[in-house]
C-alpha cells in the first residue's frame, strides 16, 4: 500500500475576484453548513458503530504514521477501508492536503476531503480513521480535536513523540485498540 500524496487543487472563483460560484465554506455560516455536509458524507454506513473496538493497520501504514508523528507541524492522513465486526480494517492511506498546518493546528482542505470521500464511496470504502500528530504534546485529543471528532465521527489516531493512540467519540471518549498486521 503506497500512500497517495495530497495534490494541489485549483478551486473555481469564490467571490468577486474569481467570478465563479461562491463556495459554501467561504463564510462562517457556510463553514457550518460545510461541516454538516462533511459529517453527512462521512457518517459510516449505518451510523457510528459502538461495536468498533480496534483499528487494523498494515506495517507500512503504521510506519508512515509513526514517521509523521515526529514532524514539527501538525499533518493529517485519511485512512480508508471497511468495518468487519468489531474492527475497522484500513486498506488505503492518503496523506491529506492541509490548508492550515502549524505546530498546534491543522485543517484539511475541504475540497480535497470531499473529493476523497466521493472517491472512497465509488470504491466501496469508508473513511474509517483520521490520523494527525501533536508535535508539542501527548497523543491525546485536544479540545479542538474533540470538536472535530463530533463533526467527523470516525476513529481518530493521534501520534506524538510519546507514541500513538486511537480514539472514538461516541457516548463518550474511549480509546480504541490499534493492531498492526
Amino acid at each position: 500500500m503506497r500512500p497517495e500524496e495530497g495534490r494541489g487543487h485549483q478551486a473555481e472563483g469564490g467571490g468577486p475576484q474569481g467570478g465563479g460560484p461562491r463556495r459554501p465554506w467561504r463564510d462562517r455560516r457556510g463553514r457550518q453548513e460545510g461541516a454538516l455536509l462533511v459529517r453527512e458524507i462521512c457518517q459510516p454506513r449505518g451510523g457510528v458503530s459502538l461495536s468498533v473496538r480496534r483499528v487494523v493497520l498494515s506495517r507500512e501504514a503504521a510506519r508512515l504514521l509513526s514517521s509523521l508523528s515526529t514532524l514539527e507541524s501538525e499533518e493529517a492522513v485519511l485512512l480508508f477501508g471497511r468495518r468487519d465486526g468489531d474492527s475497522a480494517i484500513v486498506s488505503r492511506v492518503i496523506r491529506a492536503k492541509c490548508s492550515v498546518s502549524s505546530p498546534t493546528r491543522f485543517e484539511v482542505d475541504p475540497i480535497f476531503l470531499l473529493e476523497k470521500l466521493e472517491e472512497a464511496d465509488r470504491l466501496g470504502e469508508e473513511l474509517v480513521a483520521i490520523f494527525h500528530n501533536h508535535p508539542l504534546g501527548p497523543p491525546a485529543p485536544s479540545a479542538a480535536d474533540l470538536r472535530h471528532m463530533e463533526i467527523l465521527p470516525v476513529i481518530w489516531i493521534i501520534g506524538s513523540r510519546a507514541g500513538m493512540k486511537a480514539y472514538l467519540l461516541d457516548e463518550g471518549l474511549r480509546e480504541v485498540e490499534m493492531e498492526v498486521k
